[in-house]
């Protein structure tokens, strides 16, 4: 790619200049050592060691010193070159995840190449004197050769410094995009792995929910395995499952049989479920509706708890403040208000209801009025309006809070 050609551009030239670094040496050293000149050489230096094999000697120790400084220079560039992308999203989110390739080689890194820096920085006089005393050490080791230890000096700070720039750029080009590779391929596979994770539980899911609508008796979970199998469930397949039992409910009314009714109230569990599912702020008014309508049409009904749900749903309703769609769900209240006629201690007898129960319906009542299912209400209600003396033909909506 266009790319990888900018990349092995860019490394060209600090490799020719190491390849370089090491033919001047040879050159210089050859002048100094002159070989061709043996025995019988001018300077006194060269008596001891004549000839090649000066040349051999200081050529070999040469090369060790300027492999020992180009190594050096390399790890050095390594470290500097190391990405730090990991660390820069968020260190915690790093250490989290088992993706982050690299991430301890990154840390590792960032320590060292700190300490080194504050150590270079303290003891820069220090490198200066150990640079000399290492050639003037090697140069003495030769008989004290003239020019031989600025040489030496000169290739440890060359070598030095070309094998960090050789190395950071070969670092940046190649190690960062191998480590990012590395981690897009781990990211994918736990995407993958995710979902397919989630693909089981939404089967499962949805597994149990058809044995629980229509399954044969012996096949019917317990609440403990529909809450588990919906909890675990993604938040679309949660949609869909409230859909069905809605859908359910809504059809098994219809019937008004007592076959459809024990259709119906398997219902129940289902919506329980979707309820336990809720996160703890509690989004979802619809479920506790649901089930309260549920548990109002059941046989026999369970108007307490019909009437806990429809509260627990307004609340909901109220508290996220959707308005344009709590225009719709007005029936909230409407239902409520028949829970609370049927829980009506004194209607059972025909007597009045208490005045503080008595305001509860009646406000129910004129919130739900503004609901298209106040025509069912209204024949549900007429019976308790017409012993508390409550006209619901006249009955306006209260003002809001």
């Amino acid at each position: 790619s266009d790319v990888t050609q900018m990349n092995r551009a860019a490394l060209n030239t600090p490799r020719r200049i190491l390849l370089a670094g090491f033919l001047v040496p040879l050159v210089a050293l050859w002048h100094l050592s002159n070989p061709l000149k043996g025995e019988k050489a001018a300077s006194t230096a060269f008596e001891l060691v004549p000839g090649w094999e000066t040349y051999i000697s200081v050529v070999g120790i040469a090369l060790l010193i300027a492999a020992a400084a180009a190594l050096v220079g390399i790890f050095a560039g390594f470290l500097l070159g190391l990405p730090r992308h990991a660390q820069a999203a968020s260190d915690a989110k790093a250490v989290a995840q088992d993706n982050s390739y690299g991430t301890n080689l990154e840390q590792i890194s960032d320590w060292l190449t700190k300490i080194l820096l504050g150590a270079g920085l303290t003891q820069i006089t220090s490198i200066s004197e150990f640079i000399w005393k290492t050639s003037d050490g090697a140069a003495k080791a030769l008989n004290g050769i003239p020019g031989v230890t600025q040489i030496f000096a000169a290739e440890m700070i060359f070598f030095s410094v070309a094998g960090l720039w050789y190395s950071y750029l070969w670092t940046r080009f190649y190690v960062g995009p191998a480590f990012a590779e590395a981690e897009r391929i781990s990211s994918l596979k736990q995407i993958l792995s995710q979902r397919e994770k989630e693909s089981r539980a939404d089967s499962e899911a949805l597994s149990t929910v058809g044995a629980q609508l229509t399954g044969q008796p012996d096949e019917i979970p317990s609440q403990d395995q529909l809450n588990a199998a919906i909890v675990a469930a993604s938040t679309d397949t949660r949609a869909l499952i409230y859909f069905r039992a809605q859908r359910t409910r809504i059809q098994s009314l219809v019937g008004g049989d007592d076959a459809s009714k024990r259709q119906m109230e398997r219902t129940i569990p289902v919506f329980r479920a979707l309820i336990a599912s809720d996160s703890a702020d509690r989004l979802y008014a619809s479920n506790h509706a649901q089930l309260a309508c549920a548990l109002k049409d059941s046989t026999p009904p369970k108007w307490e708890e019909a009437e806990a749900e429809f509260s627990e749903a307004i609340a909901i309703r109220d508290r996220c403040q959707r308005p344009a769609e709590g225009e719709q769900w007005l029936n909230y209240e409407a239902n409520r208000a028949i829970c609370r006629i049927h829980l009506d201690p004194n209607f059972k007898t025909g007597a009045k209801a208490d005045p503080q129960w008595k305001k509860k319906i009646v406000d129910d009542l004129k919130v739900g009025k503004a609901d298209a299912s106040w025509a069912t209400i209204n024949k549900e209600a007429a019976k308790w309006a017409a012993v508390n003396e409550v006209d619901l033909s006249t009955l306006d909506k209260p003002a809001a809070n």
